[in-house]
């Protein structure tokens, strides 16, 4: 599996150090972020329109369906 997806001992020895390396810091860091994306993020789900009028007709309201192509 690594050799088909490219993950050399290289690769995973970098991320290792930079796991090892993770600061009480890094945490806060992602932790303020993680708040933004709370306080004013989307999230996008792609889909068949009838898969995502049938969601929105099982919860009204819950969903902004935009047309993209």
């Amino acid at each position: 599996m690594r050799y088909l997806v490219g993950d050399t001992d290289e690769i995973r020895q970098r991320i290792r150090e930079e796991i090892l390396a993770t600061t009480a810091e890094d945490f806060v860091a992602l932790a303020d972020a993680l708040d933004q994306v709370a306080d004013r993020g989307l999230v996008v789900v792609l889909g068949s329109q009838n898969a995502l009028e049938a969601a929105n007709a099982a919860r009204p309201g819950w969903l902004e369906i935009t047309r993209v192509m």
